[in-house]
Formats: C-alpha cells, sequence, structure tokens
C-alpha cells in the first residue's frame, strides 16, 4: 500500500512539472510569435528604403 501512495505522489508531482513546462513552452511561443512580427515588420520598413535582409533570414 506505502508503495502505492509513493507512485501516487511520484505522478502528481510529475503532473505538476508537466504544467509548469506546459506553461513554459506556451509563453515561449508567444515570445517567438512576437519576435518574427517584429523581425517581418522590420523588414518591410527597411524594404521600403531599399534595404531588406538577406533570404535566408526570412
Amino acid at each position: 500500500m506505502h508503495a502505492i501512495e509513493r507512485i501516487d505522489g511520484l505522478i502528481e508531482r510529475l503532473s505538476v512539472v508537466i504544467e509548469r513546462i506546459s506553461g513554459w513552452i506556451e509563453r515561449l511561443s508567444m515570445n517567438i510569435e512576437q519576435f518574427a512580427w517584429l523581425i517581418e515588420r522590420l523588414n518591410r520598413k527597411y524594404e521600403r528604403r531599399g534595404f531588406a535582409l538577406p533570404d535566408f533570414m526570412m
């Protein structure tokens, strides 16, 4: 019985860790999307001025 309780506790802690990691990944994804939007915006701005990022950057 004690082993089952320990396993149950480990599963609960693992679940909490997975939820935290999921939140970190979600925030990182949002930051990457915002960064990509900013790069695209800056690229359009500089294209109008005759400058642009190389194709491999986009």
